[in-house]
């Protein structure tokens, strides 16, 4: 009776964990989303980048936005790289979620593991523009 117990258990905590929809990777960051160069990107205007930096394959951004609760934010490279030494890659945050009307501003700082860039390049590195951001970022890889 333990035994079965104890497959039925284990087999619940597997489909829990294999059903879940978090985009979250192994490295607590959630993932880049690559779209394909013709799908277009809107660009929201009430979205401010105050913060980049990166902690190993993870680009940290810290946003400035309209607080609508608890909101969340994708970001997104269209795959298109520019030709360069290293290659440059535009990224556009883009809120998850519907518009906010809200005009108390939040900020918060979010995780993305940006891996996929490694691809980008056989250089080890690739420079990193995130739209409303001034400065430019250097993965190394």
């Amino acid at each position: 009776m333990r035994i079965v117990i104890g497959i039925i258990a284990l087999a619940f905590l597997v489909g829990c964990k294999n059903g879940s929809k978090s985009t979250e990777t192994e490295t607590g960051c959630e993932q880049l989303l690559v779209v394909t160069p013709d799908v277009q990107v809107d660009v929201d205007e009430n979205i401010r980048v105050s913060k980049l930096y990166l902690k190993g394959d993870c680009l940290n951004v810290r946003v400035k936005y309209a607080n609508c609760g608890d909101a969340g934010f994708d970001l997104v490279h269209n795959g298109r790289v520019k030709k360069s030494l290293p290659p440059q890659v535009d990224l556009v945050l883009k809120a998850k979620g519907k518009p906010c009307d809200v005009a108390q501003e939040a900020e918060k700082e979010f995780s993305f593991d940006i891996s996929k860039l490694q691809s980008v390049s056989d250089d080890g590195k690739v420079v990193i523009r995130v739209h409303r951001f001034g400065e430019a970022l250097v993965y190394e890889y």
